[in-house]
């Protein structure tokens, strides 16, 4: 077509609104398209002249590369189109709507020579021509004349055909406008239908998109106007799936009559829009007559077809892009679960589990989808998690793509879906997906690791609903034997059940930690549920007792159940006493062998101090009955006495308990001698802290190990080896593992030793059973080896045949040599090894001292009498001296910086009225504490760190006592400074083996510094009475001032 030239200029208010078009800025932009219509309005004089000009000059602009230029003067050409174009208040001249049409073909046309990047800018040009038209919505009027539309939609099929490439495109533009059609339009919906049929632009996956919209806008049109696109009534029909999977696919191929279907000229990486209009179709609650479910189209189009063995990379990439898509698009928990389709999950996976894989990072991007939509909807959280890990999933999903997606599922989830996620691994528990024994023991113990961590989980807060249901599910496949009705493949073995009762116990440990949960006595829950199982009788109870062991636990039952019928408070001595009843219950069921003796213990304490509160309250009613009276009290008063006596001989037993606890390489004991500790550290007599101070001054040897843990001799052991039962030689090693164990997790932050001992020892069974003939041997075995030929006068080579014939030529006195020197062989054997027992020893008392002295820290930091709080001070200075751990070092250090910092940590008017905390009852005995404070500082190691923490601690304390007594009695500062000067300092000054540190005394010149001005000012006191010293430090002083100024 031969394009009109002409000379024509319009008015110059005219011509510069054209710059404003190009414009990077949005609104300048929007003001120009503006002005060029307020322009063209005004003009009179060569209007058609000036409109035509200013619609070449408009859609030649369209084919700018610049795409600021393209996007104004669309806008432009959308707003003069408009006004030539509208009915009510057009712009008037003579310029028909063919001619603007004809004008758009005819300056979009390329001419030769142009380069590739050009003629591409021409195609857009038309495009955004032709859709400038469609957006003024002037063709679908009442008073449009049809053969309008029937042109333009023309000119796009015609452009969708000749360049592929912008085939998306022009099929969008011809939705939308459908989508603008109004619905009593029916010959704009039959030409519509024609031209797409025709051209055989509805083969197309694009085309399916038009037809879509069709449907969704006009689908009672096309009913009765009997148009059927493609012999059908929708592209959703079941016999059409087939075909459709094809076009959507893009893949060479045929349709149902043996056409061919078309294709785009090359692979775009970005999904097509056409996905979006399916999904929305599928979501609408629009009812629609013989078309396929949502899971047979993703069956049939996405499963069979973009993720079809056979499918390309590039395909896949596609369905990894749809399947973003539509979980986003869905909120159903079904549909949701048919989105995880065989062979979708089988790519998945693969491309997920390396990163050389073609299609990791798409993979990657579909796994990071799926988190965010669990975030947004908690609601499917667990329907997502249950995809992955089962059905077309795999239990083993995390370890083979090296993710992380449980935890963070999880912390998504909302309550009901938590609860629904650990039922599903209750699921795995009783039917795992593994075949033989061991793999099956694998899987229940992977999936009890991921019940705990569920409890563990930083990243939620627990919840008690689901926190129930897995102490339930530990306790009941630990401590029952489950009957199923599947094969006896499945039953649980005793080393599964062993598996969870130690998790139940990593648990349990757990949740005395967790701030939000730790109100509950979750032990006791636990074992009120064995007593609701055991009463059932479903289940055979997995621990077989004798008839006086099962009075107890009846007896324990029934204590466990009166304590936690009303809710325990935290703190509360009812709380201490259900949670260590319900743990000893527990550890006796593990077959703890003390257990039972603890318990007996527990029951004396537990007696005397019920019994005495119960007198102490009928005394108190008596008490108060007899002031009403006037009746004498001294009586009462020695009652009182007795009592006190009495319930401190109780906590003492209960602090031999405690310890008791503290002994077993256990966290979960650990945490419940504190939390216990807690309930009575306020209470605790002389004795009592005497038991818990006595252990700190004890050497880390095995004579110290054989003071704390009464063991046996090594001497007398070995005497006794030939009598001892082999059974007896296993429970030693058990305890030397425990001890070692216990030592190395301490090492490592305290981390579970429940757990580790079980996974450890998992791990031998397992490298026992895939131990093989040619393993080589360890030097300790090959030296058996050798002495026992040497024995049987046999040697290594020696083959069976010799073998038999050697030992039927021995007679009785041969025999009788060789059974001695077999006897020396495994006596020797049974002989541990020194080096290794004196480590363990050494440990193990570590190990104790730390834990007391963890104990030791909440004591100091409660409200106890201080009397009683200094008397830790010289025990702990001497284990910071005497010890060869750092840890011990430390924590004793942390307790005595606790004790000296405790009053700092009060507000003033707690200060005011908490006067036991500040000031001493026993003076005297204080001071003789602060003379041992002070001998003790003058044995001081010369190493550099182990002098620095011991003297800063000495320097501490001594401030601490001092200041205390001087805020009591004024006339303790005399003694006091004769201490440090005349004594310590003579002592330090001449001798030269004193270990003292010269900040003992500069911290005590700085302090008195402080309280001198406090001391001088005050009205002069008598002997004995009372000064408040608040004084610190110099420098908080200085902050005094600063503040007066």
């Amino acid at each position: 077509m031969a394009r009109t030239t002409t000379h024509f200029l319009p008015a110059p208010e005219v011509r510069k609104q054209f710059a404003g078009l190009s414009k990077d800025d949005e609104n300048e932009r929007l003001e120009a398209a503006k002005g060029l219509n307020l322009a063209l309005r005004n003009v009179t004089e060569n209007r058609d002249e000036t409109v035509k000009y200013c619609l070449i000059r408009l859609i030649k602009g369209l084919t700018s590369a610049n795409d600021s230029s393209r996007i104004g003067f669309s806008l432009a050409l959308v707003e003069l189109l408009y006004s030539l174009l509208d009915p009510k208040d057009p712009l008037l001249t003579d310029l028909p709507f063919r001619s603007v049409v004809q004008l758009i073909v005819e300056h979009t046309e390329p001419t030769q020579g142009l380069t590739k990047s050009e003629e591409r800018g021409f195609s857009f040009g038309r495009l955004f021509g032709l859709k400038a038209i469609i957006e003024t919505e002037l063709l679908f009027t009442k008073e449009s004349d049809i053969s309008n539309w029937q042109s333009v939609l023309t000119q796009l099929v015609v452009l969708a055909q000749k360049k592929p490439w912008l085939r998306e495109s022009c099929c969008l533009v011809i939705r939308n406008a459908v989508l603008a059609i109004e619905s009593s339009q029916k010959e704009l919906v039959k030409v519509t239908c024609d031209e797409l049929e025709k051209s055989g632009l509805i083969k197309s996956s694009d085309g399916i998109g038009i037809w879509v919209a069709l449907i969704e806008k006009h689908n009672k049109t096309l009913e009765r106007l009997n148009i059927r696109l493609q012999k059908r009534s929708s592209p959703f029909e079941k016999a059409y799936l087939q075909t459709l999977a094809k076009i959507l696919k893009e893949s060479e191929g045929k349709d149902e009559d043996g056409e061919k279907l078309a294709q785009k000229g090359s692979w775009n990486a970005r999904l097509s829009w056409v996905w979006d209009s399916i999904f929305e179709f599928y979501t609408s609650d629009t009812p629609q007559k013989d078309i396929a479910s949502f899971p047979e189209f993703w069956q049939a189009v996405v499963n069979d077809g973009l993720f079809s063995n056979g499918s390309s990379d590039e395909r896949k990439f596609w369905g990894f892009l749809v399947f973003n898509k539509a979980i986003s698009a869905f909120e159903n928990k079904d549909t949701i679960s048919i989105l995880f389709s065989p062979n979708l999950m089988k790519c998945f996976i693969n491309q997920l589990s390396s990163p050389e894989r073609y299609l990791h990072k798409a993979a990657q991007k579909s796994l990071r989808v799926i988190k965010s939509k669990a975030e947004n909807s908690p609601s499917i959280a667990s329907t997502v998690l249950t995809c992955l890990l089962s059905r077309n999933g795999s239990p083993n999903f995390e370890s083979v793509t090296k993710t992380k997606v449980i935890e963070s599922l999880f912390s998504c989830a909302d309550e009901q879906g938590q609860l629904e996620i650990v039922r599903f691994f209750k699921s795995l528990i009783l039917e795992p997906a593994a075949e033989d024994t061991k793999s099956i023991e694998k899987s229940r113990q992977w999936a009890a690791d991921q019940l705990l961590s569920m409890i563990r989980s930083s990243k939620s807060t627990p919840k008690s609903s689901y926190v129930t249901e897995i102490i339930n599910i530990f306790v009941e496949y630990g401590h029952f034997n489950i009957k199923s009705n599947s094969s006896a493949d499945l039953a649980f073995s005793a080393t599964t059940q062993a598996t969870f009762r130690t998790r139940l116990s990593s648990c349990l440990s757990e949740l005395l930690q967790n701030s939000d949960l730790k109100s509950t006595v979750w032990s006791a829950k636990a074992v009120l549920f064995i007593k609701q199982k055991r009463e059932e009788s479903a289940d055979e109870f997995a621990t077989t007792v004798d008839e006086s062991i099962e009075e107890e636990i009846e007896k324990v039952f029934k204590i466990v159940s009166k304590l936690d019928k009303k809710t325990p408070t935290l703190g509360s001595r009812r709380y201490a006493f259900a949670l260590m009843y319900s743990l000893l219950l527990l550890q006796l069921f593990n077959g703890e062998p003390d257990a039972m003796d603890m318990l007996q213990d527990l029951h004396l304490v537990f007696e005397k101090i019920g019994k005495e509160r119960k007198e102490k309250e009928k005394k108190k009613d008596k008490h108060r009955h007899k002031r009403q009276k006037h009746e004498p009290e001294g009586q009462d008063h020695d009652h009182e006495e007795e009592d006190d006596e009495e319930e401190q001989d109780s906590l003492e037993i209960l602090i031999e308990l405690l310890l008791g606890f503290l002994a077993k390489p256990s966290v979960l004991a650990k945490k419940m001698s504190q939390t216990v500790f807690k309930s009575f550290a306020d209470s605790l007599s002389a004795s009592a802290l005497d038991s818990l101070l006595r252990p700190l001054v004890v050497e880390e040897t095995q004579e110290g190990q054989r003071e704390l843990f009464d063991i046996e001799d090594e001497d007398e052991v070995m005497d006794d080896a030939d009598s001892e039962e082999d059974d007896d030689g296993e429970d030693s090693d058990v305890e030397v593992i425990d001890v070692e164990e216990d030592s190395a997790d301490e090492e490592d932050g305290e981390d579970d030793e429940d757990e580790d001992e079980d996974e450890e020892s998992s791990d031998e069974e397992e490298d026992d059973d895939d131990d093989d003939d040619d393993e080589p041997l360890d030097e300790e075995t090959r030296k058996l080896h050798a002495a026992l030929a040497e024995a049987l006068g046999t040697s290594k080579d020696s083959n069976a045949s010799d073998a038999s014939d050697s030992d039927e030529s021995m007679d009785d006195d041969q025999m009788l040599l060789v059974d001695e020197q077999l006897s020396k062989i495994f006596k020797y054997r049974k002989t541990p090894n020194k080096r290794q027992q004196r480590a363990s020893a050494k440990e193990s008392v570590v190990n104790f001292k730390n834990r007391i002295l963890e104990l030791l820290e909440i004591y100091v930091k409660g409200d106890g009498n201080c009397d009683e709080k200094i008397k830790v001070i010289v025990p702990c200075l001497e284990a910071m001296r005497k010890t060869g751990n750092p840890s011990v070092r430390s924590n004793a250090h942390n307790v005595l910086k606790s004790l000296t910092q405790s009053n700092k940590k009060k507000s003033p008017k707690d200060k005011e009225d908490d006067t036991t905390t500040t000031i001493f009852t026993d003076p005297s005995s204080a001071f003789e504490i602060l003379k041992q404070i002070h001998q003790e500082s003058s044995q001081s190691h010369h190493q550099p760190q182990q002098s620095r923490e011991h003297a800063a601690s000495c320097s501490h304390c001594s401030l601490y006592v001092s200041r205390i007594l001087v805020a009591g009695d004024k006339s303790w500062i005399e003694r006091i400074t004769e201490l440090y000067f005349t004594k310590t300092m003579v002592n330090w000054m001449t001798d030269a083996k004193c270990g003292t540190q010269p900040a003992l005394f500069t911290d005590f010149v700085t302090w008195a510094g402080t309280i001198r001005k406090s001391l001088t000012t005050a009205t002069p006191a008598l002997s004995g009475e009372k000064v408040e010293i608040t004084g610190k430090s110099g420098k908080s002083d200085k902050k005094r001032k600063r503040k007066n100024k």
